[in-house]
């Protein structure tokens, strides 16, 4: 099996476990988890602020591998593997609430700024 895993706001792994075909999804189309998975408090309650949930009609967004590579999981008792992910939107861009799209933007705004 592959667990697919993407890190909420709080640190909170989310994600999926499946078979691990559903791995080659990664780099093909996506897995789709929806967007208000980035909208939940650490016990996992809906934050309505956000503006990610049923009154947004809970869309989708589209994850792919993050970091180019999925680990084996020596420790699992049968064959295993878990990826971190990195989510898009529908049309392809990084989903503004996703923390790795967050300090992927604050890491080139800095390199921007370090410029001569």
């Amino acid at each position: 099996h592959a667990d697919l895993m993407i890190a909420d706001i709080n640190g909170i792994l989310r994600g999926k476990r499946g078979p691990a075909k559903g791995l080659l999804k990664l780099g093909e189309q996506g897995v789709a988890l929806p967007l208000s998975v980035f909208g939940l408090d650490v016990w996992g309650r809906e934050v309505e602020a956000t503006g990610l949930h049923i009154d947004s009609g809970d869309r989708d967004g589209f994850c792919r591998l993050a970091g180019g590579r999925a680990a084996i999981m020596p420790w699992a008792g049968r064959p295993a593997m878990q990826a971190l992910m990195t989510m898009e939107t529908g049309d392809g861009q990084p989903f503004e609430a996703d923390p790795r799209q967050i300090l992927t933007r604050l890491a080139e705004a800095m390199r921007a700024r370090r410029r001569p």
